[in-house]
């Protein structure tokens, strides 16, 4: 009995809390902190893991899909609107030219308004006609990213202005919704897409004219020429090859070339001087000898540039162009 009752009073004294006081609060504070511990060590551990296994998922998503865009491009060379989407918002290379970046986009712009075009008209024909127009695309563009390189070295730009003038050009009176509706038909392109063509080809205009200077120097001699009272004739004789000579052309004032829009400009009987056509293909002397309320006629000396074409042809011919993609 003295037993149990000394058992008893062992069991009181135990659940009796211990008095804290200033000299035990900080072990109490410790019990109760490492009470917490045992709760919250889980949930950190957990946190942990999913941050670690999100970071895993991002990064296997990201290499599976830079995995499935190359093959897309660089293997099937998917060409549908998927692929144009994804080169528009990546920058991604199909070729390189003097250290400049062919871009995919632009390549695909080309491309598929190209097929759009002969699609439109139902001649877009067999693997070989478009093997010819996938590498007759990737000649443009590699000349297009060439022309960019020079105008950047020699600060030549394009303004909003001369697009928009070019446009005015192409529109031919039409509306722009009339205008849009008709590209998008013929080119499959988009109005924006338009006006980056055009300004592609402003700026290749304007960088084989600068860099031209045996054009410059010869359209100086027959400026020269035609001031001393010679005729167009006899200029083209004196330098042969070096000039094309037409002569007596009488065309309607409806006429598309930018030839007949300049010699609109010129009054009958007089030689003008050196004129720039929209083609940009070189330098006229146009010499108006009738124009009635319908028609023109005239002859002219057409001045070639050579000097661009010279360069990028050479690079073709030596392999200095860099493609990522077959054009086979």
């Amino acid at each position: 009995m003295i037993k149990r009752a000394l058992k008893r009073k062992s069991e009181k004294a135990k659940k009796v809390p211990t008095r804290i006081t200033n000299d035990t609060v900080a072990e109490h504070r410790e019990k109760i902190l490492a009470g917490g511990r045992k709760h919250k060590y889980p949930i950190q551990y957990t946190r942990h893991r999913l941050v670690w296994n999100a970071i895993f998922i991002g990064l296997g998503t990201a290499i599976l899909m830079t995995v499935f865009v190359w093959v897309q491009l660089y293997v099937w060379r998917d060409t549908g609107d998927v692929a144009y989407r994804i080169t528009r918002t990546l920058p991604l290379p199909v070729a390189s030219i003097e250290g400049a970046t062919v871009r995919y986009s632009d390549y695909l712009r080309y491309y598929r308004s190209t097929l759009a075009s002969l699609e439109s008209v139902n001649r877009l024909g067999g693997d070989d006609k478009v093997k010819f127009q996938r590498q007759q695309s990737m000649d443009l563009v590699v000349k297009i990213t060439y022309a960019k390189k020079l105008a950047q070295e020699k600060g030549i730009t394009v303004s909003d202005s001369e697009i928009d003038t070019a446009l005015q050009r192409h529109k031919r009176g039409l509306s722009d919704a009339s205008y849009d509706a008709a590209v998008r038909k013929t080119l499959g392109l988009s109005l924006a897409e338009m006006k980056e063509n055009l300004r592609d080809s402003l700026i290749t205009s304007k960088v084989s004219f600068a860099i031209d200077d045996k054009a410059t120097n010869l359209v100086s001699t027959i400026d020269g020429a035609i001031k001393s009272g010679k005729s167009l004739a006899d200029i083209a004789t004196e330098h042969g090859q070096s000039v094309q000579y037409v002569a007596d052309i009488s065309v309607g004032k409806d006429n598309a070339d930018g030839i007949t829009e300049q010699a609109l400009k010129i009054e009958p009987g007089t030689t003008s001087e050196a004129k720039q056509t929209v083609s940009g293909d070189g330098y006229y002397f146009i010499r108006v000898d009738e124009r009635t309320d319908s028609s023109v006629k005239y002859s002219y000396i057409h001045v070639p540039l050579t000097v661009f074409k010279a360069k990028v042809d050479s690079f073709k011919s030596e392999k200095k162009a860099t493609y990522y993609i077959s054009l086979d």
